[in-house]
């Protein structure tokens, strides 16, 4: 299928970037959005990430954002304009994905509107950005097998490795066995020759300049196997459904509960479609099978984390697939008593309905889409971070802020836990090797060597976040987790200064009281 069909393609560009580019300045997370800008300015600090810092995520984001910050500024609104571009991009590369899914421009731009209204929050598009591109090379690649073809699959493959390598793990993988069947083009080892050479092309200058700066052993075992270490929070892979209607819950709980639920069923009834067509001898459906199997393999993000953020990052697959089975069922009463435009009403009716019930989901308290705005007004005055916040929250964070700007700016300070945007916010560089203070992240012996750093670096100031302490459950309370790094500094710092849920500590004189935690 050749696809033709520009100003179709324009429409999710221009509706993703009509509720984007009006929403991009608010909201904030001290965690994520930090966990991505630390490591970008200890890069343009000459800190070589893995050797200098821990990190389990793939380099390609740091050194894209340094890039960026190197022309543009420092400026978190610097990488917010980049969301809002990568969001418009995978809005169309959807709507290019589902035209190889559906005959109808009509129903294709419906799953990039899906993805436009709730894109989960803007730190995490490199996952849906990589999964959807990955999908549409492959999918072009056996729409008309050429070297062409085959050479950018792999430079797709490549890259987002260097971006998502979990990602790029499952692309691989579903290219190097899809290969096997592959119609062949210019020689029988042409298709696996020049995927390989498309794959290695941004491979290797990386791993030879990492290589070079002795960081590449480090980087294969934090990425390969710390990444993987640590990332469950939840224990059952889906919220429960029952009761219907908990404590506090309504509908639209209840909904997201669903929607959790809706990627398998779409990919077992997609399952039992495909093996309906075999039996039947009407052969395979690619891009069916292609879009079902990145759906399967990439859902596991949500399996692992069961929240409607992490499931938003891997529900496009799932998008495609539930567009293409209501075109295939509409279709099929093409002879029945449904006219064209009663099939259109009731496709219009479900889009809208799906749309605004998506908007009432995707409500959570992190920098993701239009709905950021609502209950925000307070404007943040930070040279790094022009963002407009709630008025407390706002308040809060300026307080803490202005206390670390007081200090010579050779002063060493410390932020956790998990608040790693506190030190781009305040313009310092992180001292510690360890970003995140989490189970499965951070060993005893780890902890111990923490410690030992900060009796070396001495810093004139640690903000302690209350609010980081735990994730609902009491043993995940930083106290349980790091009982030694947690009585070290209370052995050796007292409350300076309460800012909200931030504690100021500062170094103790001997005499004074224990602070009281």
């Amino acid at each position: 299928m050749r696809v033709r069909s520009l100003p179709w393609g324009l429409f999710p560009v221009l509706f993703s970037l009509a509720l984007d580019l009006p929403a991009f300045r608010y909201g904030i997370s001290l965690l994520d959005e930090g966990f991505l800008l630390d490591p970008v300015m200890r890069i343009l600090a000459g800190e070589v990430p893995y050797r200098d810092f821990y990190h389990f995520y793939a380099p390609g984001r740091f050194y894209l954002c340094a890039l960026l910050f190197s022309i543009f500024g420092a400026d978190l609104l610097v990488l917010r304009l980049l969301w809002v571009f990568l969001h418009a991009v995978l809005a169309y590369l959807i709507y290019r994905s589902a035209r190889r899914l559906v005959a109808s421009p009509g129903y294709a731009i419906v799953p990039a509107l899906l993805f436009s209204v709730a894109p989960g929050p803007w730190f995490k598009v490199f996952f849906p950005f990589s999964t959807v591109a990955n999908l549409l090379a492959l999918l072009r690649l056996y729409e008309r097998p050429s070297r062409g073809r085959i050479f950018v699959a792999g430079l797709i493959a490549g890259a987002t490795l260097l971006l998502r390598q979990d990602v790029g793990g499952i692309a691989v993988s579903i290219a190097l066995g899809g290969l096997l069947f592959l119609p062949r083009s210019g020689g029988a080892r042409a298709p696996f020759r020049w995927y390989a050479f498309g794959l290695a092309l941004p491979l290797l200058p990386v791993g030879i300049a990492f290589h070079a700066a002795d960081a590449l052993a480090p980087m294969v075992d934090q990425l390969l196997f710390a990444g993987l270490r640590g990332t469950s929070a939840n224990a059952v892979p889906m919220p429960p459904l029952w009761p219907l209607f908990p404590s506090g819950g309504g509908w639209v709980d209840l909904a997201g509960r669903l929607l959790h639920r809706l990627p398998p069923l779409l990919y077992l009834l997609t399952a039992a479609r495909l093996f309906l067509r075999w039996r039947q001898g009407s052969g395979g459906n690619a891009p069916l099978t292609l879009t079902m199997l990145f759906g399967i393999l990439t859902y596991q993000q949500d399996l692992r984390r069961s929240d409607i953020p992490h499931l938003l990052q891997c529900i496009t697959p799932a998008w495609l697939l539930l567009v293409a089975s209501v075109e295939a069922l509409l279709e099929r009463e093409r002879r029945g008593c449904c006219t064209p435009r009663i099939r259109a009403a009731v496709g219009v009716s479900v889009t809208a309905g799906a749309l605004l019930l998506l908007c009432r989901i995707d409500t959570f308290d992190l920098p993701h889409s239009i709905l950021s705005i609502r209950g925000k007004g307070y404007p943040l005055d930070l040279p790094h971070a022009r963002v407009i916040l709630r008025r407390e929250r706002g308040e809060t964070l300026q307080g803490v802020i202005d206390e670390i700007l007081r200090l010579p700016r050779e002063a060493p300070i410390v932020a956790l836990p998990d608040i790693p945007l506190v030190y781009f916010l305040a313009g310092r560089t992180n001292p510690l090797f360890f970003e995140l203070f989490r189970p499965g992240h951070l060993d005893e012996a780890q902890e111990l060597w923490t410690i030992e750093r900060i009796e070396a670096i001495a810093p004139r100031l640690i903000v302690y976040d209350q609010q980081h302490l735990t994730d609902g459950r009491e043993e995940n309370r930083f106290e349980h987790r790091f009982p030694h790094l947690y009585r070290y500094i209370l052995r050796h710092y007292r409350l300076s200064r309460q800012i909200g849920s931030f504690s100021l500590l500062v170094p103790r004189k001997k005499g004074a009281t224990p602070w009281d935690s």
